[in-house]
């Protein structure tokens, strides 16, 4: 069985052996990138580890199919996405 936060940890271990080539930039506060400007370079890198696992942990959830849980043993869909109100 898949375990999201199994492969969270693995996904955390391999950022140490990870090229990081590509770029992504944010918007933040003036006073949030004033204070980030101060940070100690070792931190800035542990910061940058939180930010990939909260990527991570965004596109398990944004990826998430939860059709295959919806349905009954005949094959039939018990609830559709969106049925409830709130996405899955």
């Amino acid at each position: 069985m898949f375990d999201p936060y199994l492969w969270i940890e693995s996904f955390s271990l391999r950022l140490c052996t990870a090229k990081r080539t590509e770029n992504y930039s944010i918007k933040l506060p003036k006073v949030t990138k004033d204070h980030l400007d101060r940070v100690p370079l070792q931190y800035k890198s542990l910061l940058n580890n939180e930010i990939l696992l909260t990527m991570a942990r965004f596109l398990y959830k944004f990826d998430f199919n939860a059709s295959p849980y919806l349905r009954d043993d005949g094959g039939d869909v018990l609830v559709e996405e969106g049925d409830v109100g709130v996405d899955i």
